[in-house]
């Protein structure tokens, strides 16, 4: 979202109008934030499938860390352009 939040504010101290430049700016950056969600997302879910006193151990934190990262994700693509433009 730091990312996002600082590519619509670069594109607003150019000049461009606020909803423009959130328009803009999300288009520019979505794709990275798209792929940097699904590869952080696809690293820690295998260790939710780990076995033995390790897989008990790691299941709860892959599971949770997987989950913010996606949550992490729509927000940045979803709710930090609208609270941008604003």
């Amino acid at each position: 979202a730091i990312v996002m939040l600082e590519n619509i504010h670069r594109h607003i101290e150019e000049g461009i109008p606020p909803f423009r430049a959130a328009l803009q700016g999300s288009k520019e950056i979505a794709f990275a934030i798209v792929a940097m969600t699904l590869t952080l997302a696809a690293v820690f879910t295998p260790l939710a499938f780990m076995t033995g006193n390790t897989g008990r151990l790691f299941t709860e934190f892959a599971f949770t860390v997987a989950a913010a990262v996606i949550v992490s994700g729509f927000t940045a693509l979803t709710l930090t352009p609208m609270m941008c433009s604003k």
